[in-house]
Formats: C-alpha cells, structure tokens, sequence
C-alpha cells in the first residue's frame, strides 16, 4: 500500500507531465509557425477569393499592350474565347476582370473598349513582362499577380525605371550611393562616381544587394581599378571575392545566388546597355547573377560600367532611382523621385561597406563642361555631325554627353546603341499596328 502512493500518482504526473509537456510544447511552440502564415497569404486574396458580388481589383492599371509574340506574356486561354488571339469578345471590364479571377492561371487581362460596331476585347495573361511591352492609348493591361520588370542604369547616368522602359530617362548628375531598388524584402543600392570619358558627371561604377530574400547575404560589384576594364572589379559574395577571371562561374553554398563572368551582346539584355562602353560587333565582358525574385546584368567598361535589374515586383511595395513600378510614368521623375528623399546619396553604413571603399579618383570632378553653355562652339559643331543620326528626341542628350566628356569619341557607342534601339522599337511599332 505504501508504494504505489508515492512513486506513481505523486512524482511521475506532477512534474513530468502536467507541467513540462504542456506549457513549453504545446501552448508556446505550436503558435509560432502559424505567424508568418496570414502575410503568404495577403497578396493572393484580391485576386484568387473574392467575396461573391465583390468587385475584382488589380494591383497594377497599365497603358500598355503586352503581345505574346514580343514575349512580353503568354496567352492564358478564358472561356468563351475565340480566334488565334484568343479574345472574348463584347464583355465589360468587370465582367473581364471576373473571367480572369476565375482562372487559377490568369494573372492579368488586356481590355479593348468597343468602337462603333467593333466589340470589346477581353483577353487573358499570365508570366507578363512590361519592359517588352508598348505603351498604347487604345487599350490597357490590368495585372492581378506579380509582373516581371527591368530597370537599367547606363551612360552619366541615365535611368530607365520599371515604370520607364522606353523611356523618358531621368538623369542622375551627382557622386555617391543611392536606392536603386528600396523595399522590406530586397534592397538594391547603386555606386555613381567620376569616370575617364566623363569627368564632369557621375556614371554608374558599382551596384550591391541584399536584404530578407538574400537571407543576410550581400552582392558586392563595383570599379575599384586601376586596371581599365573588368580586371579593375571587384566582384564579393559576403565580402569574399569571386569570379576572378573570365569564364568563371559560382554557386553559394545554399543556392540563393549563382554568377558567371563571361563575354556576351550587351543588347541581349536591354536594348540600351551597351551605351557609351564598347564598339558595336563585339562581345563585351559582362557579369551576370541570379537571385531570389530577380536577375542582375553588369556591362564592365574601362572604369564605369551600365547595370540591369530584371525582377518581379514586389508585393510589399517598392521605391528607388529605379522608381515604384506603379505603372505611372510621371511620379518617377527626379523631382518627384526628390520629394521622396531618393535623390540624395546615402549616409553611415550601406550594403557597399562589405566591400572596398570609393575610390576617391570617383568622388572629383575633372574636366569637362557642366552645361552647354560651357561647351566650345567648335566642340558643339562636330557633337551635332556625330550625333546627327540619333533620334531627334536623343541627340540633344548626345550632344550634352560629348560635351561633358570634352571629346566625341563617346559618341560612338551611344549612336549605336541609339539605331539599335530605333530597329527594335520599330520592329515592336509594326507588331503592334498589326496585332
């Protein structure tokens, strides 16, 4: 009778079951994993479960036409759709919108209004990539998922945003370190300096990523010379240096990253990057790096070097030099880009501090003229004869770039990558005149 008192109903249940299990396992433990799980879910639930009767509500309205045959989008194919582009025809745009939410696979819609006896168009896509499609007015792309969107940075330095792939430009003139791409999720930071051919305006010298989708890894590129040329960067995965010679390639440990150097048509990656660095016909010395959500293309010049970013937006918002990618043109302008406090360089510690400081060389102006009005008439007149080929739009730009660099050889590669970019958007004009 004394035995089982003590060691079974008194020492086993109390200590060991009734107050360890419990409280450490079950009631603190179980709840943490369910956290995060209500923020995986917020950016669905406009698009894939609507309330019955609730308006369907996209994340981006877009002036632009996204054709399949441009590789901007793949044909997702609604019901009750008809002919080789797959259009349903005589739908309001709600009604569109609601076809679309319907269809697991359908991240966004192209409308066309009625005209006189011409129905409506409503067309479904998915996998859309803006940058290769073309702003139009007589239609428009709502996107309900997460689009792809390319921002580059080239020449002194000159920016095409997410929101500007055909420009307008906007131009960047100061030194230092500033937001390409700012967000809570991914930070891209950019490195603007003095160069050889442009000493009286910054270029592009050096880009660097992180933030929580690199998982605390940082990508460091930058010019730091004094050898012309990619053999002058310096390439860091955690501050350790990567692909020194050409046809390198790596891999991170974990899969998050993977690089190569290696030669390759700039054009392959944005119609203008190779402008102002190299001759056309040859293939230049380029990195290229994959990541989380985004992939990053650097052109190394002789001391300056153009970058593209090609990501998805993200669905947390965004902001930057590279602009919101809110499919509005007209609130990534400088000034507005400088109500925003983006225009100013950072200060303290920037993603560029796990790698080698700017050279001072990029941190002071040279020579060159500031403005046009600073130009020599004789240098003016034969920027006009070597530009004169350019758009007209483009060859005030030319012009001003020759004059900062107080000589025409730059005129070259910005010429030719002005042609090239003149094919290809009258290549895309005629694929949209007969779509």
């Amino acid at each position: 009778e004394k035995e089982p008192l003590p060691e079974v109903d008194d020492k086993e249940p109390l200590p060991e079951v009734d107050e360890k299990e419990p409280l450490p396992e079950v009631d603190e433990k179980e709840p943490l994993p369910e956290a995060p799980l209500p923020d995986k879910e917020v950016p669905v639930e406009p698009t894939e479960a609507p309330e019955p009767g609730a308006p369907v509500v996209p994340q981006l309205s877009c002036e632009l036409a996204c054709n399949p045959g441009d590789g901007a989008a793949e044909i997702v194919v609604l019901p009750g759709a008809t002919g080789t582009e797959a259009a349903v025809p005589g739908l309001t745009l709600e009604e569109c919108r609601e076809l679309c939410a319907g269809e697991s696979t359908c991240e966004g819609i192209e409308y066309t209004e009625a005209a006189g006896e011409v129905p409506s168009a409503c067309k479904g896509q998915r996998d859309i990539h803006t940058s290769k499609c073309t702003p139009t007015t007589d239609r428009k792309t709502e996107i309900f998922g997460t689009p792809w969107g390319k921002c580059i940075t080239f020449g002194d330095p000159h920016v095409f945003g997410f929101d500007r792939p055909h420009g307008p430009k906007m131009n960047l003139f100061d030194t230092g370190e500033y937001y390409l791409v700012n967000s809570s999720e991914l930070v891209v930071q950019g490195r603007f300096g003095y160069g050889k051919d442009y000493p009286a305006f910054s270029s592009t010298v050096g880009v660097a990523v992180g933030g929580p989708l690199l998982q605390g890894h940082t990508l460091y590129v930058a010019y730091i010379g004094p050898t012309p040329g990619w053999g002058g960067f310096k390439v860091l995965w955690d501050g350790k240096e990567i692909l020194t010679e050409m046809d390198a390639q790596f891999s991170s440990e974990d899969g998050l990253m993977s690089g190569k150097l290696f030669s390759v048509e700039p054009t392959d990656y944005h119609k203008m990057a190779r402008d102002t660095i190299g001759t056309w016909g040859e293939t230049l010395p380029s990195y290229y790096f994959t990541l989380p959500g985004m992939n990053l293309y650097v052109l190394a010049g002789g001391d300056t070097c153009n970058v593209v970013i090609e990501m998805k937006k993200l669905s947390g918002g965004q902001d930057g030099i590279c602009g919101n990618f809110n499919c509005d043109v007209a609130d990534d302008g400088y000034d507005a880009l400088a109500l925003r406090g983006l225009a100013t360089p950072l200060t303290g510690t920037t993603l560029f501090s796990s790698g080698p400081a700017q050279p001072e060389i990029q941190t002071k102006m040279r020579k060159g003229a500031v403005t046009l009005q600073d130009c020599s008439h004789e240098l003016k007149v034969k920027a006009a004869e070597s530009c004169q080929a350019m758009d007209e739009d483009k060859e005030d730009s030319c012009i001003f770039d020759i004059c900062a660099a107080g000589t025409t050889d730059v005129a070259k590669g910005e010429v030719t990558a002005d042609l090239v970019s003149q094919g290809v958007d009258a290549d895309m004009a005629a694929k949209e005149e007969h779509s």
